[in-house]
């Protein structure tokens, strides 16, 4: 790729900062150069280490990289990630790379790496001023092999580069700000909350209109559950239908006048 190429792919990176199409767009940079990554995933990790998805995409495999990046953040397994190591440490940032054959935990070697053919990953950790930790993971699969000496040197060179691209995903994925108290809601508090509500909302509405009352926007909603942004589109429009609103100062409302829970 020829520097103004890869300055032109880079540029389109930082413009789809925010959106659906931020992981294609580093996947499709990433690509060219030696690590040439099966697919990209990225997590956010909470104080108790609870991994919520921000990115997944793949070259050809988006699927795969969404049923993986789900299944690594709503299941147990990730308690056997070498990544907990760094998490849990004092170090600032990391790069951290895991092979296949490295691992010893049968279920999550078997659920997280055999199920989706994935046979080595190169990981850029960065804790921010929040003490907030992000992760941004490149994979290669049976099909690639594993990276080679110049992909993992490539990778370490770029380490900081990708760490501050993702950050700068995740601050487009919260909310505009707004005049007056920020209206957010643990995500576990506002599903018990729209649980109580009239209107038989679904599981998968529920879903949607609690990460809406979390402060996600309709793209990190969509990167959180593994869906496409039209879907979220369908799911929050028909539970507003349900519950004969049309918006989400509404649905705010809505819980305080039903005095199901502080919002």
């Amino acid at each position: 790729m020829s520097l103004h190429d890869d300055a032109q792919a880079l540029a389109r990176v930082v413009n789809a900062a925010g959106g659906a199409g931020f992981g294609t767009a580093l996947l499709d940079w990433l690509h060219p150069t030696p690590l040439r990554p099966a697919h990209v995933t990225a997590f956010r990790f909470d104080a108790q280490l609870q991994a919520r998805v921000l990115v997944a995409a793949g070259a050809g495999r988006d699927r795969i990289a969404r049923q993986s990046a789900k299944l690594y953040a709503g299941s147990g397994l990730a308690r056997h990630d070498r990544l907990r190591a760094v998490l849990e440490g004092d170090e600032p940032a990391a790069v951290v790379r895991v092979q296949r054959r490295d691992i010893t935990d049968r279920g999550y070697g078997q659920q997280l790496w055999d199920r989706h053919g994935l046979v080595d990953r190169l990981s850029a950790l960065s804790r921010g001023d929040d003490g907030v930790w992000t992760a941004l993971n490149v994979y290669r699969d049976a099909e690639d092999s594993a990276f080679s000496s110049a992909a993992v040197r490539r990778f370490e060179a770029l380490a900081p580069l990708l760490s501050a691209l993702l950050s700068q995903h995740l601050a487009r994925l919260q909310p505009a700000a707004a005049p007056g108290p920020a209206r957010r809601v643990p995500r576990e508090a506002a599903a018990a909350m729209l649980a109580r509500l009239p209107g038989g909302l679904s599981a998968r509405e529920l879903e949607v209109c609690a990460l809406t009352l979390s402060g996600l926007s309709r793209a990190g909603s969509a990167l959180a559950l593994g869906l496409a942004e039209s879907s979220v589109a369908t799911l929050r429009e028909r539970a507003y239908r349900k519950l004969g609103i049309h918006g989400t100062g509404e649905l705010f409302a809505l819980c305080l006048r039903s005095g199901v829970g502080d919002v």
